[in-house]
């Protein structure tokens, strides 16, 4: 029998529970001296695409330096490991012979470099400005950085995008001026998005990032035993990217799976967390139904009550509001009423945790599996991303009852 679960949250009109505050469009600041900000990507083969806002410090190029670099893997010789470089002030690619007529100034810029199964193009801002019948793979490990010190990229860096598909000049120039949203006709394709606006404690979320390898940003050095400053954010000032300004929208959903076994007796054991990436400013979206399949579950009666709160927009976030916890699994539909106030969506990442309370007369060995079939914001339905290649977290006996004997 399949048990479902609906989490409804109250659609009564009242104040936000969550901040509307607007986000500023952060960028990513590289001092040109030893920041090393990995994604953890390895190869990519043909088709791909690398896109990327930049701005120079000054007009002082240096003789290379990295826009995406190989990293601590660059000495692997299956792929090119400096994928997209500024030599002497022209941008493009040393391995397809690939660099821009012109010098870049200290102004913003957007730029690519895609790769087919016959042929790689470079853009800039938007137009073709070389190609060359090459194709090759790929290895974008780290940003703004390379295996030397003195080729670490000295300026801003925003809207990083590497795809797993070629992009058309069309689509690059229509989207590089925005955020990414799920109309993107290839929003499938896309391996990593970082767009830098919540790049804290040394971790920035990969805003497609998914399964064990989400590919989100980890901030060190390239000498991680040294002193040096970080590589940090501070807003930009990019007039050419407006994308924040317009109204909110769905980029993706992804179901983070909990693989650590629960004990018997357990309360708020978290089941999994749900990840909501919005894109956009205005117009807020709002949650108003989370549906649960609880089919996973060996046995129903192992679990007391089901809660669902919100988790705050990082990972390592503490807060716990409550969205609803009277959840009792029947094996029937139920809902939940929420909080009394409509669940506005915030801009960038929303998590959201479900948990359970676990019987103390649970069966050991038996699996805790729980799966989000869909969502409904604004009274559209989603289905949310999940990993099929879990690890089910199972029943253990409690500790207390073994120290009893």
């Amino acid at each position: 029998m399949k048990y479902i679960i609906t989490v409804v949250i109250s659609l009564v009109i009242g104040l936000p529970l969550f901040s509307q505050a607007g986000h500023n469009n952060q960028a990513l600041c590289l001092d040109g001296r030893d920041n090393r900000v990995c994604t953890g990507i390895g190869v990519i083969q043909p088709s791909w695409t690398l896109e990327a806002w930049i701005k120079g410090n000054d007009t002082s190029w240096k003789s290379l330096e990295a826009i995406f670099g190989g990293g601590e893997y660059s000495s692997l010789n299956i792929a090119d490991n400096l994928p997209l470089a500024i030599k002497n002030g022209a941008v493009g690619n040393a391995h397809a012979g690939l660099w821009s007529p012109v010098i870049l100034d200290n102004n913003w810029h957007h730029v690519a470099l895609s790769c087919n199964d016959t042929v790689t193009l470079l853009y800039l801002d938007g137009s073709e400005v070389a190609r060359n019948q090459i194709r090759f793979s790929i290895l974008p490990g780290v940003l703004g950085g390379h295996e030397k010190e003195s080729m670490t990229f000295d300026g801003l860096m925003d809207e990083v995008r590497i795809w797993k598909r070629a992009i058309s000049q069309h689509e690059l120039k229509h989207w590089m001026n925005r955020t990414l949203t799920s109309a993107h006709p290839h929003i499938n394709d896309l391996v990593a998005y970082y767009n830098f606006d919540d790049l804290t404690n040394g971790v920035g979320a990969n805003w497609v990032g998914k399964g064990w390898q989400p590919y989100h940003l980890r901030n060190g050095r390239g000498n991680y035993k040294a002193s040096a400053p970080l590589a940090y954010t501070m807003v930009s000032n990019n007039t050419k990217f407006s994308g924040r300004k317009e109204p909110q929208q769905l980029l993706n959903a992804t179901v983070i799976h909990n693989e650590w076994d629960c004990e018997q007796g357990h309360k708020g054991f978290q089941v999994l967390k749900l990840r909501i990436a919005i894109t956009g400013q205005q117009k807020p979206l709002r949650l108003s139904e989370l549906k649960l399949d609880l089919s996973g579950v060996s046995h129903l009666s192992d679990i007391e009550r089901v809660q669902v709160y919100y988790a705050g927009q990082t990972a390592t976030s503490t807060i716990r509001k409550e969205l609803s916890g009277n959840g009792i699994p029947t094996g029937t539909l139920l809902n939940f009423s929420g909080a009394g106030k409509p669940v506005f969506l915030s801009p960038g990442i929303n998590y959201f945790i479900v948990a359970v309370d676990i019987s103390g007369d649970a069966v050991p060995g038996g699996q805790i599996k729980i799966t989000v079939p869909s969502f409904r914001i604004n009274k559209v339905d989603y289905t949310p991303e999940q990993t099929n290649d879990i690890i089910v977290p199972q029943v253990t006996p409690s500790s207390k009852k073994a120290r009893q004997y």
